[in-house]
């Protein structure tokens, strides 16, 4: 389905009596070492990069690996399997144009550097090695604690660079909570389209004016503060109706383990180590009194060791996951999610925490990474070594998903359309047809296909969300199933629309007909019949889910 073109979201979820799990996972790609991170293309979305932490940079095609690699930085990168090497990559918000991607790693020394290169202007799946220009040098004390996820901000185009707190242990310097020309235990914010610095070659970029410490203390830098080691965080997509917030998963010290919250371009948050241990006080001292940004979900070191930040979920093919946060523990392999909750004010919650272990970790067992692809459906990285280490996607188990969707007599079709009731206004609209039906017709029609992984249903229940500034009553909805064995729509009932948003269910539907044997395909064809000619031309029709239960 063309998002851009549609600008639209279905999520489609099945659900069925006979069976405890919904989710699967499936290999792929496999063949790597020490993978930490896969890495959509933006301009082509068959392409996937994944960065391995010694220094290659992999390209995956329709889950090939191939040959040639897309960057070699094995002479430069700190060659460790454990907390350094190569830990970042992420290309430009204008890549399509300027070719320009950073990467972040620690080099040979055990410092960290931010370095943009440019791809090659013939091959797109090529770097140019010698493009180098370091963005931002910052000595490390230690080993270990570098951070490493960079990410480009969907609604500023900055770059965020997630810094460890410097490492040892309890952070002896009490890093994180200096800001004054510390730069360690911090999320940095930079404008690497211009060169504040053309004086200091480890500095080639400038300070936002909107970062919260501009002018105070020299930390210009620092957009937030009192992070102890955030080794996967990432952006709630907003181009997939995401709040363009960031959640971080922050490595915990000796007891507890957390995710925080900041809502779109907030910052200046103090999120409390070294004082704070997710939502308890360490007795360490070296806070500056506040005020904290608690964690919104923490747990225990008897479920884990090591969070691995991960993904709301905003793809297409796992129904009513959407809007889930999932997250994993590299030390225990264990996964969980939980529905992230938006307060009216902004602030993000957790809530309905459920452990996905055994849906997912039968095939990946070291998590280094949670990534998504173009349509933001969701991978695992299994970190190993000598080839071994995997890409395991996430899919639909029991399940009824969209693939695409096509409007019939020229309906226009605006907004988007959410996995569950809601009252966020993101609803899917039919205007008119552009040629309006006299009489008894229809005035909006589209097709909806999807797919099930379902061998054999026995019945689908179909479950329409609908409402319009008139009613349309009785039968102004209609919903239509293809007959794959006579190549014909059959209608499985009428339903009233009425000036609310209400549920018109369609229950115990025979489903033997309505499945295509070859491949799993349904299509659902949704009509908006008028019963009086042009009276209704103008009115839209509004609908807020369209869920297919399979039994």
């Amino acid at each position: 389905m063309n998002r851009l073109a549609f600008s639209m979201l279905f999520v489609i979820a099945v659900a069925s009596a006979a069976f405890a799990q919904n989710l699967r996972s499936q290999v792929y790609a496999t063949g790597f070492s020490w993978p930490i991170a896969m890495i959509q293309d933006p301009t082509n979305p068959s392409v996937q990069f994944v960065v391995q932490q010694r220094g290659l940079i992999r390209v995956v095609i329709n889950g090939a690996v191939q040959g040639t690699d897309f960057l070699n930085l094995s002479g430069v990168v700190h060659q460790t399997d454990s907390e350094g090497g190569l830990l970042g990559l992420a290309f430009h918000p204008n890549y399509a144009n300027n070719r320009f991607l950073c990467v972040n790693y620690t080099d040979t020394s055990g410092d960290t550097r931010v370095v943009r290169y440019t791809r090659n202007a013939v091959n797109p799946l090529v770097a140019d090695i010698g493009s180098a220009q370091q963005v931002i040098f910052i000595d490390q004390p230690f080993s270990n604690h570098n951070g490493g996820t960079i990410r480009f901000g969907p609604n500023d185009g900055y770059l965020y660079i997630g810094m460890g707190d410097g490492g040892s242990g309890n952070d002896p310097g009490n890093r994180a909570q200096d800001i004054t020309l510390m730069l360690l235990g911090k999320m940095l914010r930079l404008n690497v389209d211009v060169d504040d610095f053309p004086g200091d070659p480890n500095k080639n970029y400038g300070n936002p004016p909107s970062n919260p410490f501009v002018g105070i203390n020299g930390d210009d830098e620092i957009w937030s503060f009192g992070i102890r080691n955030p080794w996967k965080w990432s952006f709630d997509n907003p181009a997939l109706l995401g709040t363009g917030g960031m959640l971080i998963g922050d490595v915990g010290q000796n007891a507890w383990e957390e995710v925080n919250y900041e809502p779109a371009l907030v910052g200046g948050r103090n999120y409390g180590w070294r004082e704070f241990e997710g939502l308890h006080n360490t007795g360490l001292g070296g806070g500056n009194g506040g005020p904290y940004t608690m964690p919104i979900h923490e747990y225990s070191h008897s479920f884990g060791v090591s969070i691995t930040g991960g993904y709301v979920y905003r793809g297409l093919l796992l129904g009513d996951y959407f809007g889930k946060y999932f997250f994993a523990d590299y030390g225990s392999a264990r996964i969980w999610s939980f529905d992230l909750v938006i307060a009216g004010n902004g602030e993000g919650s957790a809530a309905n925490v459920t452990e996905q272990t055994a849906d997912i970790v039968s095939t990946a067992a070291l998590i280094s990474s949670i990534d998504v692809d173009s349509q933001g459906e969701l991978y695992f990285v299994d970190y190993r070594g000598s080839g071994n280490g995997k890409i395991i996607k996430l899919l639909p188990q029991n399940r009824v998903w969209a693939t695409s969707i096509q409007p019939q007599l020229s309906t226009p079709l605006t907004g988007n359309l959410r996995a569950l009731s809601s009252s966020d206004t993101k609803l899917l609209v039919t205007g008119p047809a552009v040629v309006p039906a006299l009489g008894m017709g229809y005035r909006s029609v589209f097709l909806l296909n999807m797919q099930t992984d379902v061998v054999a249903p026995s019945f689908f229940d179909v479950f329409v969300d609908v409402g319009s500034t008139q009613t349309f009553n009785p039968g102004g909805l209609e919903i239509s199933l293809m007959n794959w064995n006579t190549g014909m729509f059959e209608s499985i009932g009428t339903g009233a629309i009425t000036a609310n948003i209400e549920t018109r269910q369609f229950l115990n539907v025979p489903a033997a007909n309505y499945r295509r044997a070859s491949d799993g395909a349904i299509q659902m064809e949704v009509k908006a019949a008028t019963t009086g000619g042009l009276i209704f031309l103008n009115t839209p029709i509004r609908y807020d889910r369209i869920k297919v239960v399979v039994r």
